[in-house]
């Protein structure tokens, strides 16, 4: 599920990098995502590896089908706090 979650928020910060029109703006966000990159590059090369060796698509889907069901929950909640 982190995993999942790390590649929503990096394709979040990507879309800003591209959506900001100041030059400033998208450099700091290419070098952020370059930095996460090479801070996370073993975890992400680890995952990959384990992936391969011993791929579990059924406990991928698990896993994501999981995770949306939980942010689901979240959200739902989330709205009928403000609306009570």
């Amino acid at each position: 599920m982190e995993q999942i979650l790390a590649l929503v928020v990096l394709a979040f910060i990507i879309y800003l990098v591209v959506r900001l029109s100041s030059v400033i703006w998208r450099v700091l966000g290419v070098l952020l995502i370059i930095f996460l990159i090479y801070a996370y590059k073993d975890q992400a090369f680890a995952q990959m590896e384990s992936f391969v060796a011993n791929p579990d698509f059924g406990g991928l889907l698990g896993t994501i089908s999981q995770f949306f069901t939980s942010l689901w929950g979240m959200i739902s909640n989330l709205f009928h706090t403000i609306i009570n």
